[in-house]
């Protein structure tokens, strides 16, 4: 063990690497702050013969006049690592060493994941924190030449929008420090070329997000493109950013690709710009001709397979087209296993071609061998991921041998996972199958597990629950009403369901309703505002609609708009309305300025937000018993009060 001088040295040593960091040294006593790190600077992902930092340190000193803990009983490390997305990134760790007047830590590092991390201290006996005054303590991490690597700065820069507050990290919302932090960084041409999506996305967010600061950003990015056209720094990632803005010009996509062209003959932006700005075309028409174009010009891509899928799931409708567009698909990429998985759904929904559906999990069930190559980055789908396509394979097979009359098969596919279903729509092919074997007390057990749980089947499993109910003499209606609240509350229970509480601004937003209401969302100040994003060609979105209908009757102090995605049609929205009757939703179309916002690239996502206007609880996905998760979100918010 080092003694107390040598770390007092080893302060000393990183004494100017740390001064940004951590700011004032204690005024008296050693040089040396409240909290270090060794090493001051660590290096990880050498592309050189480096010795790579395997261990930080975490070094407390709490005689240091700027240690915010005294007399500590025991300490506790609260740190994350990058931006706290990934396995293992948030830790809470015990202060493992003393040594004299220093407390240490240790945090193991992985090669190549690590690029950046922010911490606190705490004593949980003393209930003393430090939080260096609200600043939290940085690590940045470094290349094997000393220099900041640039993926550090972007985490040290996204760490001011709010995106560690699920973490423990309170750091409050400035993207102006965010903007700052790039700006600094960003040296053409020696480092900061991948920083700049990252830059224009936190000035249009510091600006507000408004059609005045879009058109000075636009005008900036042209600025910039036009001062890059030769050397082309930069301009790869800000086209990743402008490609996919409508409010970006056609004219500055094009200077951009055409410098990027100039710069590299074998630079593939254009085709990258013609599938972004295909993404986000709103005329369904002209969607539909830039897909085909894309498909046309580069057919062996896979941005032209993204655009066949596009076409597949929400463009094309009829069936024919459908198949014809799966044929082309599957021509160009055999190994596409998605494509057939997606006909057979598509089969069994239309109740036709069962024999030929069939053939096609046949087909799939091949693909999905442990030891089956994939296209998709030269590489092997995981273990994770076969199961679970394996898992749905075999519940399509079995909807298959229900539809054929072949119930007895169909329970010698399911019986055996039955423990492994989460969704209803699975319970309901289970309920159909015992139902039609004789084993009717069990089916409407299985009926029961498929009305509480995410499907898009829950109106003909609480149809068939009912049915049996009566024939079977179970109970009175009464009684079955009860029993599904209980069980949806046990189950409710099982999942021991906690909201996680974060903090994002939320820009105000326009938009006109189905029913003609034009709404800002400015208006809804001082109240909740749930907002549902969904797909109309996305089963779980539809299905969650009428969750959603059910939440808004029981709590109507709540505002709940239930926008579609930016290309969806406004007659397929009101088709849907009127099935479904979702009177009692504001239901309308979101502006691309919210995807953007939040980075949503899927639906079903929900956003509450309360009443000073912050995103408080997000829900990526769609939610299992959608008015319980919500009513929870509803208690934490009240219980922690408004974020600001």
């Amino acid at each position: 063990m080092r003694t107390l001088v040598s770390l007092r040295m080893a302060g000393a040593v990183i004494f100017a690497a740390a001064v940004v960091a951590w700011g004032t040294p204690a005024i008296a006593g050693p040089s040396y702050y409240a909290s270090l790190t060794a090493p001051a600077c660590p290096v990880t992902g050498s592309d050189q013969h480096w010795v790579e930092t395997s261990q930080l340190k975490v070094l407390y000193f709490p005689e240091s006049a700027n240690a915010a803990i005294k007399n500590p009983k025991s300490l506790i490390l609260h740190i994350v690592f990058n931006n706290g997305q990934s396995r293992d990134s948030v830790r809470s760790q015990a202060f493992n060493e003393r040594d004299g007047a220093a407390w240490i830590a240790t945090a193991s590092l992985t090669r190549w994941m690590e690029k950046y991390a922010v911490y606190w201290v705490e004593d949980p006996e003393t209930k003393q924190s430090d939080t260096n005054g609200g600043r939290y303590f940085d690590v940045p991490f470094c290349g094997a030449r000393g220099t900041r690597e640039e993926r550090s700065e972007q985490f040290e820069a996204e760490s001011y929008t709010g995106v560690l507050e699920a973490h423990g990290i309170q750091r409050p919302q400035d993207f102006r420090k965010a903007v700052e932090v790039l700006e600094e960084y960003i040296r053409p041409p020696e480092h900061g070329a991948y920083l700049l999506s990252h830059l224009w996305e936190y000035k249009l967010h510091l600006g507000g997000n408004t059609p005045e600061t879009q058109a000075e950003t636009a005008k900036e990015i042209d600025g910039y493109a036009q001062k890059h056209e030769q050397d082309a720094f930069g301009l790869t990632d800000t086209l990743n950013f402008a490609a996919y803005k409508e409010w970006i010009p056609d004219a500055t996509i094009e200077r951009i690709v055409t410098a990027l062209e100039k710069h590299d003959p074998k630079d593939d932006s254009r085709m990258f710009a013609l599938s972004a700005r295909t993404s986000i075309e709103r005329d369904k028409e002209k969607r539909i001709r830039l897909e085909h174009a894309l498909i046309e010009k580069y057919p062996d891509t896979e941005l032209a397979n993204d655009a066949r899928m596009r076409l597949f799931l929400s463009d094309l409708t009829d069936l024919h087209e459908r198949e014809t567009m799966f044929e082309e698909a599957r021509r160009h990429d055999p190994t596409a296993a998605t494509f057939l998985t997606l006909m057979v759904e598509i089969y069994v929904n239309a109740d036709t071609e069962l024999t030929k559906a069939a053939g096609l999990l046949d087909q799939a069930d091949k693909l999905y061998d442990v030891n089956a190559p994939q296209t998709w980055n030269s590489g092997r789908y995981t273990e994770p991921f076969i199961q679970m396509q394996k898992a749905r394979i075999a519940i399509l097979r079995a909807q298959i041998l229900v539809r054929q009359r072949r119930s007895s098969e169909a329970l010698a596919i399911l019986l055996p996972r039955e423990k492994e279903f989460h969704l209803g729509t699975s319970f309901y092919v289970l309920g159909q199958a015992l139902e039609n074997t004789g084993q009717k007390r069990a089916a409407a057990d299985a009926y029961l597990e498929s009305v509480i749980r995410p499907s898009t089947k829950q109106e003909e499993a609480t149809a068939a629950l009912r049915k049996l109910w009566k024939e079977e003499k179970i109970g009175s209606d009464r009684e079955l009403q009860a029993r599904i609240e209980n069980t949806a509350e046990e189950r409710f229970r099982d999942r021991k369901y906690s909201p996680r509480l974060i903090s994002k601004s939320f820009d105000d937003i326009e938009l006109t309703t189905l029913s003609g209401e034009q709404i800002s969302t400015l208006q809804f100040r001082g109240k909740t505002v749930v907002i549902d994003l969904w797909g109309t060609w996305c089963p779980p979105c539809v299905a969650e609609l009428k969750d959603f209908k059910e939440f808004q009757a029981t709590h109507p102090d709540v505002v709940l708009l239930a926008l579609a995605e930016t290309t969806a049609e406004r007659a397929t929205i009101a088709k849907i309305v009127r099935r479904d009757k979702l009177n009692n939703l504001r239901i309308g179309i979101a502006p691309l300025a919210l995807w953007e916002r939040f980075g949503l690239t899927g639906v079903p996502n929900t956003l509450v937000i309360d009443g000073s206007g912050t995103v408080r609880v997000e829900h990526l996905g769609d939610m299992a018993d959608l008015p319980r998760t919500l009513d929870a979100d509803l208690g934490a918010i009240r219980e922690a009060g408004t974020s600001r």
